[in-house]
């Protein structure tokens, strides 16, 4: 009887509410037993018929692997929608910056109605009479075109362009870097996820083996080879590793509701179950090499390749701050049709060459260029303290890993040997040659194993995800996370 209602408790709530309900039905056989009226047993089959009317189906269970969960979160995540909106408005930017060079045409057109009342009279010489002009129209119109180019402004606006590029450029080093990112938090909640399930697992084993102890217990005691007080303890032990199941089992599911938080999905689903990790990465040698993963980091990292584009666009805005002072040469041309007077044609085109020399700015570039040396040398330090965190971050890998692939190798041998021995126990407690203590060290031991092994797995997996996030490279393909953008 304990044991059906261990196995109904490990199915979760509705396992306990159904065990209840069997738990309950004995009291009230008595009472059915004695009805006689089949009116009164009506209406529990109305009850019956009613429950199962209103019965839905189950909802259909989804497996999501890793590529599935990183192909969502890549869709979906918050954080890398901001990033690419970033992205875009630094491209707008850079189509900004290159206005000022950009060809301009503008065109007027007006309409104006007047009566002739405007004349001019020249004399002449009597007898002659005077003639008289009209100098205004009753329609008048006018229409113009004027194009303008800035030819050059000798670096000014020229390194602004370049520098709005760079910028450009950096910011998609920084999308493709905010995703290699993610894909390395949706790897660590992943395996954390798997953790959390397999540690549910464990305790839903430890629940079944003390149900089984205190059951040994009990037909012990009944052959008098164990006293009263054993039992009480062994279902106290039950007890304690029923709770323990649902404590961790609640854990399991709080964190798989935050991990679809992270993928960008409704967090309240319950039909979405993880599909486990086929196989760890062997042990390579290569992994080890801290220099050559830190040179592998330098080259692939792309929060290091906006960090160098950053320095690039910096150093193109000092040399248009230093050419501020620097002149402007353009080319305008017009084109002018109107009414015709006395004392203008109707067509009429005009073309010129500006030349603009700033002779005195106020202290304008003096300003500017300090600003911008100084974004330079902010710039190259930032570039340098990322090298330095991106070098530490690398060394710190390969020493997590080390240590993990330690604990996953020794971890599986103590998991076959706290087996064996919790085998041994139970049966010299079945044969009464032991006490419940040594069964209880015993079975101690073995869900210690088993936590410890769990526990390397995850952080055999972190670590391996860790240093690719690190290096910015896949170990499974030898493909880069990062793009290679420029």
């Amino acid at each position: 009887m304990n044991t059906r209602i261990i196995h109904k408790i490990k199915s979760g709530i509705s396992g306990i509410l159904i065990s209840a309900l069997l738990t309950a039905l004995p009291l009230c056989l008595p009472v059915f037993a004695g009805e006689k009226d089949p009116k009164a047993a009506q209406p529990e089959k109305q009850v019956s018929v009613k429950i199962t009317d209103d019965k839905k189906p189950a909802e259909a269970i989804s497996l999501y692997d890793l590529p599935t969960c990183l192909s969502i979160a890549e869709k979906n995540n918050i954080q890398l929608k901001l990033s690419d909106s970033r992205r875009k408005t630094a491209e707008a930017d850079a189509l900004q910056a290159r206005i000022p060079l950009n060809v301009k045409m503008d065109f007027n057109a007006g309409y104006t109605y007047l009566n002739p009342t405007i004349q001019q009279t020249f004399p002449a010489v009597p007898p002659a009479q005077p003639s008289v002009i009209d100098i205004t129209t009753q329609d008048n119109y006018k229409a113009n075109l004027t194009v303008t180019k800035t030819l050059t402004t000798f670096g000014r606006a020229e390194n602004r362009i370049k520098a709005a590029d760079l910028q450009s450029k950096a910011k998609v080093s920084d999308y493709e870097y905010s995703k290699s990112k993610i894909k390395f938090l949706v790897k660590q909640n992943y395996y954390y996820v798997l953790s959390q399930k397999g540690l549910a697992d464990t305790a839903s084993e430890n629940l079944t083996l003390t149900g089984e102890q205190y059951d040994v217990a009990k037909k012990l005691n009944k052959e008098g080879v164990l006293p009263g007080f054993d039992v009480r303890q062994a279902n106290l032990k039950t007890m304690v590793a029923r709770q323990s199941f649902i404590t961790q089992q609640n854990s399991y599911m709080k964190n798989t509701a935050a991990f679809l938080n992270l993928l960008g999905i409704d967090s309240a689903r319950k039909d979405i179950l993880l599909a486990p990790v086929s196989g760890i990465l062997e042990d390579m040698p290569f992994l080890k090499d801290e220099q050559a993963l830190i040179n592998t980091a330098f080259e692939n990292r792309d929060d290091i390749k906006s960090a160098v584009l950053l320095v690039e666009s910096s150093r193109k805005h000092l040399a248009s701050a230093n050419a501020s002072a620097n002149p402007s040469v353009g080319l305008m041309a017009q084109y002018e049709n109107h009414t015709k007077t006395a004392f203008s044609t109707q067509d009429q085109w005009t073309g010129m060459i500006t030349l603009q020399i700033p002779v005195i700015d106020g202290g304008t570039k003096t300003a500017e260029v300090k600003k911008a040396r100084e974004n330079l040398f902010q710039a190259e330090q930032q570039l340098q303290q990322l090298k330095d965190d991106v070098k530490l971050d690398v060394i710190q890998s390969v020493l997590d890993y080390t240590d993990a692939r330690c604990r996953y190798e020794t971890s599986e041998t103590e998991v076959t040997v706290a087996g064996e021995n919790y085998k041994i126990a139970l049966e010299r407690y079945k044969s009464g040659i032991s006490t419940n203590v040594e069964l209880d060290s015993a079975l101690n031991d073995l869900n210690s194993a088993k936590v410890r092994k769990i526990n390397s797995i995850y952080s055999l997996q972190t670590a391996i995800a860790k240093l690719e996030y690190a290096t910015g490279k896949d170990f499974n393909t030898g493909e880069k996370l990062c793009s290679n953008r420029q």
